[in-house]
């Protein structure tokens, strides 16, 4: 007769074993489930930041061409 194979969550990050409700595919104790959270909020407001710079940026340098242009058909 088979035996049945037993699986012990474990947290996917620091092999904790005690374990709150799985997050999808993962389980994450809760100090990890935490540290993972604030992660995730400081990565998204960086990408965020990146994203308004670099239209700024692009903003500035069309207006620049603009003023070279004008400058030189003057």
């Amino acid at each position: 007769m088979p035996r049945k194979t037993v699986v012990k969550s474990r947290c996917a990050l620091c092999g904790a074993k005690e374990v709150s409700e799985p997050r999808g595919e993962e389980k994450y104790c809760r100090d990890c489930w935490d540290k993972k959270i604030a992660v995730e909020e400081i990565v998204a407001r960086e990408f965020a930041l990146k994203r308004y710079i670099r239209a700024h940026s692009a903003e500035n340098i069309s207006s620049i061409t603009r003023r070279s242009s004008a400058r030189a058909a003057s």
